[in-house]
């Protein structure tokens, strides 16, 4: 009896750090990751002004797709977070684990954090194939 309140703390220890642990990072496939693959392809003409204002080079239809791989979404995130403190000094210290939709432009990446929003809009952050933050386009949704 006398371990039985040490072991019900090692059981809420546990569940608390379980959730952390098996939250997602990509989102998956939905109308608002159809409406980003949509936005990106719109993006990929060869003479498109804001893809190349963006400094993004352009990709296939083939070559744009969701991912689904939970350590690149996490990397993603990362990346994401490490470029919102560095550009926003009003950012909270930690930024909470969430769910991105992550999109492979050719090599380089487009990232959406659906809880970030911008007024009504949300932003699309534009990262190379080394997570070097390229660009945003923001208003986009």
């Amino acid at each position: 009896m006398k371990y039985f309140p040490s072991s019900l703390l090692l059981v809420f220890a546990l569940a608390a750090f379980a959730a952390p642990l098996g939250a997602q990072n990509c989102h998956g496939a939905d109308s608002l990751s159809s409406d980003i693959i949509t936005e990106i392809n719109s993006l990929m003409g060869t003479d498109d002004t804001v893809r190349t204002t963006l400094g993004i080079p352009a990709a296939t239809p083939s070559q744009v797709a969701l991912v689904s791989n939970e350590t690149i979404c996490a990397v993603a995130r990362q990346a994401v977070d490490s470029t919102v403190h560095s550009t926003n000094p009003l950012a909270p210290a930690t930024i909470p684990q969430r769910a991105l939709y992550v999109v492979t432009v050719g090599v380089y990446y487009a990232i959406v954090d659906p809880t970030a929003m911008t007024g009504e809009w949300l932003s699309m952050y534009f990262f190379d194939a080394n997570w070097n933050y390229v660009n945003s386009l923001i208003g986009w949704r």
